[in-house]
C-alpha cells in the first residue's frame, strides 16, 4: 500500500515524529511498534511511502498553527539519525522536527491540507456540502506553488460553535484570508471547500485512502486543563514557553532550535531525576525560580494518579505557539459533527483501510 490519503479527523493533528527512530527502525515491525503512540505514528508512515497527502479535518475549537496547504519532504536526518521534515511551521520547529530540505535523505514528498469544519449551524447550503471554511480556489492555487515559502500565511484558529469576539489566535478562518499585522483578517470571496472537493483528491490517489477517526474530534480535554491546577498550569505554561524565530532565515530558525533544545533538555534532565528521586543540578537561571515553584507546589498538592513528574514533561513538551484543545462538547455539538463527518464520508468512495481512536487512562484500564 502505497502514496494513499490520509482523511483524518481529529482535534490533534498527531504529526510528531517519534525519538530515536531510524530510518531503519521504520521498517522494522516490532521496533517500529515500540516507538509509536498515537500522536506520532503519521509521518513514520509518509517517510515508508504509504501516505502522501494528509486531508486533516479539524473541529473548530483547535488551534494547531498550520497553513490551509503546504507541501514538504520528509526525509532520514544523518546526523540526529532520526526522521525529520522541512516545514518550517512553528508546530514542527517547536517538536524539534525540522532539518533543511537539503540534510534530508530518502526524503518522500507530503501534502498537508487543513479543513476547518464551519462553526456555524447546519444549513442548506452544509447539506450541498459546504462544511468547511475554506476558499477551494485559494486552496487550489495555494498547491500549485510547491515551495513551502511561497505559500501566502494564513493563520489558523479555533472558534466555538457560539459565537464572539475572538483573538487573532482564536477564530475562524479561511484560506483565502491574508492576515494583517494586527491579525485582523482581509476576507475574499470565493467557492467553499466541499467533501466533493475531496473527492477530487482522492481521485488523484486512485481513491486509494485511509479513513482515520479520532474520538477526541467530537469532543476532548487538555490535560493541563483537567489535571493540574491554575498555579501548576501557569507555571508549565512559562517553563515550556515556545519562542518562535524572529523571520523565517535558516539563521534564526536554527537560533529558534538552539534555544529549544537547550530548553527542553534542561527540562528533561531535571524532571527525569524527579522520577528517579535523584539530586536536580540547577543552572542558575531565572527559568529556576518557576521550576522551583511548580516543583514544590506539585510535591505539596500531588497529581493526580495517572500523572507524575515524566507525564508532566511530556505534556509540557507539547507546548508550542497555541494552547493544546480542549472543549467539552455538549450532546447537541456532537450530533452536528457526527452529522457533517456522515456528510463527508457519503461521498467518498470505499476506504481502503478504517482506523477508529480514542483516548484511555491507564485507570480505566484496570
Amino acid at each position: 500500500m502505497s502514496d494513499c490519503l490520509l482523511l483524518h479527523f481529529d482535534s490533534h493533528s498527531d504529526l510528531s515524529v517519534p525519538k530515536n527512530l531510524s530510518k531503519e527502525d521504520v521498517f522494522k515491525k516490532d521496533i517500529l511498534f515500540s516507538k509509536l503512540s498515537i500522536e506520532n505514528w503519521i509521518l513514520p508512515a509518509a517517510f515508508a511511502g504509504h501516505i502522501g497527502t494528509i486531508v486533516w479535518i479539524r473541529p473548530p475549537w483547535t488551534q494547531e498553527s498550520f497553513e490551509a496547504f503546504s507541501k514538504f519532504k520528509v526525509g532520514y536526518h544523518p546526523v540526529s539519525n532520526e526522521i525529520r521534515v522541512s516545514s518550517k511551521s512553528n508546530y514542527f520547529l517547536s517538536e524539534l522536527s525540522y532539518a533543511a530540505e537539503e540534510q534530508l535523505s530518502d526524503s518522500k514528498t507530503l501534502s498537508l491540507i487543513v479543513l476547518p469544519v464551519s462553526d456555524e449551524n447546519l444549513t442548506a447550503a452544509d447539506r450541498e456540502g459546504h462544511l468547511f471554511n475554506v476558499d477551494s480556489a485559494n486552496l487550489e492555487a495555494a498547491s500549485r506553488k510547491r515551495k513551502f515559502g511561497e505559500l501566502e500565511h494564513t493563520e489558523p484558529g479555533c472558534s466555538y460553535l457560539s459565537s464572539g469576539t475572538q483573538s487573532a489566535c482564536n477564530r475562524s478562518w479561511s484560506a483565502g484570508e491574508k492576515c494583517s499585522v494586527d491579525g485582523a483578517p482581509s476576507p475574499s470571496a470565493g467557492k467553499k471547500f466541499t467533501s466533493k472537493d475531496i473527492g477530487k483528491l482522492l481521485a488523484n490517489h486512485s481513491n486509494r485512502f485511509i479513513l482515520d477517526i479520532d474520538l477526541d474530534f467530537f469532543s476532548t480535554t487538555n490535560p493541563l486543563q483537567t489535571k493540574l491546577t491554575a498555579k501548576q498550569r501557569n507555571l508549565v505554561k512559562s517553563l515550556y514557553a515556545y519562542i518562535p524565530p524572529v523571520d523565517q532565515s535558516e539563521n534564526s530558525i536554527q537560533d529558534c532550535l538552539a534555544y529549544r533544545q537547550e530548553q527542553m533538555a534542561y527540562l528533561e534532565a531535571v524532571f527525569t531525576a524527579l522520577h528517579n528521586d535523584k539530586p536536580i543540578i540547577f543552572q542558575g537561571t531565572e527559568r529556576d525560580h518557576d521550576l522551583q515553584a511548580l516543583i514544590d507546589d506539585v510535591k505539596h498538592r500531588s497529581l493526580s494518579e495517572e500523572a507524575d513528574f515524566l507525564w508532566l514533561h511530556d505534556i509540557g513538551s507539547g507546548i508550542d505557539d497555541c494552547d493544546l484543545p480542549h472543549h467539552i462538547s455538549p450532546d447537541e455539538e456532537i450530533d452536528i459533527l457526527i452529522s457533517r463527518v456522515g456528510q463527508i464520508l457519503l461521498s467518498q468512495p470505499r476506504p481502503t483501510v478504517i482506523t477508529i481512536a480514542r483516548f484511555i487512562t491507564l485507570v480505566e484500564i484496570q
